[in-house]
């Protein structure tokens, strides 16, 4: 599903809209501070919601657990940074990379067409 080592938690399928929602999370792991690479500290998770592709003809919502974490070394600039993996969505994207891939083969295929 191209949501490289994430995990899914849940799946839902809310029968009145039709839609259908995934959630994702990383797992367990040490995660090294993007600025100066000392060992970070967890510092919870926050929901993100990004609009995937369709699946199965539903619509379909991610729903990914980032984790935050705070770096603890005094001299480092970044103080608290949320994960980010480049695999399954671009920062701050509200599309996850498989959805773009599959709106572009879309557009694609309906120019192939003309």
């Amino acid at each position: 599903m191209g949501l490289g080592s994430l995990h899914v938690t849940g799946v839902d399928f809310d029968h009145d809209v039709g839609l259908l929602t995934v959630g994702v999370e990383s797992p367990r792991r040490p995660m090294g501070c993007t600025s100066c690479g000392v060992i970070a500290l967890s510092d919870g998770r926050s929901d993100v919601t990004l609009v995937d592709a369709p699946c199965f003809d539903r619509p379909v919502k991610l729903v990914w657990r980032k984790r935050t974490w705070r770096c603890e070394e005094p001299a480092c600039p970044t103080r608290v940074f949320t994960e980010q993996d480049r695999d399954v969505a671009a920062p701050r994207a509200l599309l996850p990379t498989r959805a773009c891939w599959w709106a572009i083969n879309q557009i694609r295929r309906e120019h192939a067409s003309i």
